[in-house]
């Protein structure tokens, strides 16, 4: 571990550490075994990339700043049925938080299907969305839509909103700092804002080789720690934290179930091997322990709701 001179994206401080180097050479790899998508254009010649923390947040992200993706990567993406689904567990949290005739603004909102149903519910609601396939499936159905970022949209808006969402988008961007401003900057004195992101300190962090959780897909690694200290950098406080339960989705028991079955392989050769010739007569018995004890696990996501001061 050693200091370099790069500033946190959340708080322009020098004071990060470098904590770990990544050969780019095994996430183009996996990007293509995976999902048969082609990333190596976004990282040019680099044969490395780094990933910083944040000592004054816990805030950990990708280095350099100029690997995002780009609206043809979330095209390739969005043919994958996982990758929008119509319903999620955020969504049905975030909207016991809305109340009728609320002003809502969801940023990274896809083709509008949150704000759809909130509408639905008297809600007035406007999203933002850079792809410009999904946005326009979105205007298609009547929503209101814009194609333009949080930092363009808060010039003209400030102050206009009761509620700002933004929903497992913060990860993709580097300039977290400008986007938290802006996101503040259109609420009302004690608007929420609620962000909800991959939590890195779930089963995300033991999953090594999940390429869809670095760049250019993933440009920040979120957790508890990091996300409620946004409270102290900007005039918001934290109000509520939610975990998803590990039994939201039953793909999250085969990602716990692989990451056991290594484990014991890492740790314990020959455990591994009998529970693996175990799980050919049971089906999968490291599934059926975690179905047991999902209730204790936290699973992939996390959300954090915020009252502007």
């Amino acid at each position: 571990m050693k200091y370099m001179q790069i500033k946190s994206p959340l708080t322009n401080s020098l004071n990060v550490v470098l904590e770990q180097e990544i050969e780019v050479n095994s996430i183009v790899k996996g990007y293509q075994d995976w999902l048969q998508i082609d990333v190596s254009r976004y990282f040019g010649e680099l044969k490395h990339i780094q990933i910083y923390r944040c000592n004054d947040t816990g805030y950990r992200f990708y280095y350099p700043s100029n690997l995002e993706g780009d609206e043809e990567l979330y095209i390739k993406l969005q043919n994958f049925p996982w990758y929008y689904v119509d319903w999620k567990w955020e969504y049905e949290i975030v909207s016991k938080a809305i109340l009728s005739k609320d002003p809502v603004l969801e940023i990274g909102c896809g083709r509008g299907v949150f704000i759809d149903k909130m509408q639905q519910t008297g809600a007035i609601c406007r999203g933002l969305e850079l792809n410009e396939s999904a946005a326009k499936r979105g205007r298609e159905k009547g929503l209101d839509i814009f194609m333009e970022t949080i930092e363009k949209h808060a010039k003209n808006n400030f102050g206009k909103y009761d509620v700002v969402i933004s929903f497992q988008v913060l990860e993709h961007v580097f300039n977290v700092r400008e986007f938290l401003q802006s996101s503040i900057e259109v609420l009302k004195p004690e608007g929420k804002l609620i962000i909800c992101v991959p939590n890195n300190d779930s089963f995300v962090k033991y999953a090594k080789g999940w390429v869809t959780n670095m760049p250019p897909h993933h440009m920040g690694l979120w957790n508890e720690e990091s996300l409620k200290s946004i409270q102290n950098l900007f005039p918001v406080k934290v109000t509520k934290v939610y975990f998803e339960p590990l039994s939201t989705y039953d793909w999250y028991y085969h990602v716990h179930s692989e990451i056991i079955l290594s484990f014991l392989d890492n740790r314990n050769k020959i455990l591994g091997r009998i529970v693996r010739r175990l799980s050919r007569i049971i089906r999968d018995p490291s599934i059926a322990l975690l179905k047991i004890f999902s209730k204790l696990i936290h699973s992939h996501s996390i959300i954090v709701e915020f009252t502007k001061l």
